[in-house]
């Protein structure tokens, strides 16, 4: 993956702390894109896959993370 450079302006901002949003950023990476992605959400905790929580309350945490 693409890493962030000074070298590239552009930016991308993300709305939404879920799933969508971390394939969307990490599209952009797999796709070469050097510039700046900010993800914007009121979550206070780190993106996680709430389909598998809604099935599953006693999940551990390792296993709803989307990225870990």
């Amino acid at each position: 993956m693409a890493k962030k450079t000074g070298n590239d302006p552009r930016r991308f901002v993300i709305v939404g702390g879920g799933p969508a949003a971390v394939s969307a950023a990490e599209s952009l990476r797999q796709g070469g894109f050097e510039g700046e992605i900010t993800l914007i959400s009121d979550d206070a905790y780190l993106p996680y896959d709430r389909t598998i929580l809604s099935k599953n309350f006693s999940a551990p945490i390792n296993a709803i993370l989307v990225r870990k």
